[in-house]
């Protein structure tokens, strides 16, 4: 593998990575950013790499809004990788890519597309639900990847040639690591349900704004009487701008006990606001009046509602057991098949298969309740399991569980 320790910084070396990435249909990529003082994500570097070369994008060296604390880029110089990210006949490759795409989306507008996720492969290849890079690529590949950066500063420079050691080491065997991964799927028939789990990542509208879903959330908690209920909804909306607007984390402006807490009590004056600890790191004389002003209309709203959710009648003391049994199934199965449980039915939808017994394996997959994949491995026993049909049995002498055909033994 070639390592290109010189970071890129110019639109037209840029051009000439672009010009080798194309050349391959598949391609693997991360990034390196810090948050601790932001809300949004700082990209700093973007690591990419073939099979045989890796390079790092130097992303600092392409901003250009100055001292501006939510950077802008040079999106026309940096419109070429971005568009790679984009080409539908390259896929891809990262690992636990959710961060990276927030990354991209923030800072671009846009995420990469099609992607293949290692940890989710990962997890359909029996290595756990949440296995790190470094102990995957040595559990695949024996290769140790260099680790205790995981706080580092990526925004000052010059880069150390450790920390241009330590970023490249995340995507030079990455392609290899998929390779490998890619063969252990096609093995199982799970190379598809695998795709499908990785471009849940690449669904724009995980990393868009949710302030409505967030501020409903805040009233369904029951903490705010009705009268607040327009008051709080104001606030959200007023804190979500902001901290957009600064870019600071959002318990730097006011947290949800605090948001709560003033549209309970709705203050009218701003010699009261200075009562909430919360808002001490506020810029007072400015936010003081847009609090206000968000109450005011809060409590102007005469019909303010909240949109229903259809509640779930919470499972009774019989269904419990029957959940209880349908996860030692899930559990049996997953070792079974080498995949994490969660893949087969998520916890929240194995109260919809009890409460529905006239439906199909078929009809749960076109619920969303199962995957076409996880319904093809596991759903034919489990519906069985629930009609009755099958039973799992304890074999103390082997200290297994086992499933076993009861219409047979009926026979």
């Amino acid at each position: 593998m070639k390592k290109h320790t010189t970071p890129i910084t110019q639109a037209e070396e840029l051009l000439q990575l672009v010009d080798q990435l194309k050349a391959h249909k598949r391609i693997a990529f991360d990034t390196e950013f810090i948050r601790e003082s932001t809300f949004f994500p700082t990209l700093e570097l973007i690591q990419v790499a073939t099979r045989d070369e890796s390079w790092i994008v130097d992303v600092q060296a392409f901003k250009v809004s100055g001292k501006k604390r939510t950077p802008e880029y040079d999106e026309e110089a940096l419109r070429p990788l971005l568009s790679i990210f984009q080409d539908p006949s390259i896929e891809k490759v990262a690992h636990a890519v959710q961060a990276d795409q927030e990354c991209l989306y923030s800072a671009f507008g846009i995420v990469a597309s099609p992607i293949f996720d290692t940890a989710a492969a990962a997890s359909l290849c029996g290595y756990g639900d949440t296995i790190g890079l470094a102990p995957l690529m040595k559990s695949v590949l024996d290769v140790r990847l260099k680790k205790g950066h995981a706080r580092t500063n990526w925004s000052k420079r010059p880069i150390v040639e450790d920390l241009i050691e330590y970023a490249l080491s995340d995507v030079t065997d990455l392609i290899s690591l998929a390779d490998r991964l890619t063969e252990k799927l096609e093995k199982l028939n799970r190379v598809q349900w695998a795709q499908e789990i990785s471009e849940i990542y690449s669904r724009i509208s995980m990393y868009e704004d949710k302030t409505d879903e967030m501020a409903y959330k805040l009233l369904r908690s029951g903490r705010v009487d009705s009268k607040g209920h327009g008051v709080l909804y104001e606030l959200v909306h007023w804190r979500e701008k902001e901290i957009r607007r600064l870019n600071i984390p959002r318990r730097w402006l006011a947290d949800d006990s605090v948001l709560m807490d003033l549209a309970s009590v709705r203050p009218k004056e701003a010699e009261k606001l200075k009562r909430f600890r919360g808002l001490k790191r506020i810029d007072f004389k400015k936010h003081a009046p847009e609090i206000l002003d968000a109450i005011q209309r809060g409590m102007t709203e005469k019909n303010f509602e909240i949109p229903e959710i259809k509640k779930q009648k919470p499972p009774s003391g019989e269904e419990s057991a029957v959940i209880d049994l349908l996860k030692c199934f899930l559990n049996h199965m997953g070792e079974k098949h080498a995949l994490t449980p969660r893949h087969l039915v998520k916890a929240s939808d194995s109260i919809h298969l009890i409460r529905n017994p006239e439906l199909t394996v078929e009809d749960w997959v076109s619920k969303g309740w199962m995957s076409q994949g996880a319904a093809d491995l596991v759903g034919r026993d489990l519906l069985n399991l629930l009609h009755g049909h099958s039973a799992l049995v304890v074999d103390l002498e082997q200290r297994k569980i086992s499933l076993i055909d009861r219409t047979r033994d009926d026979a």
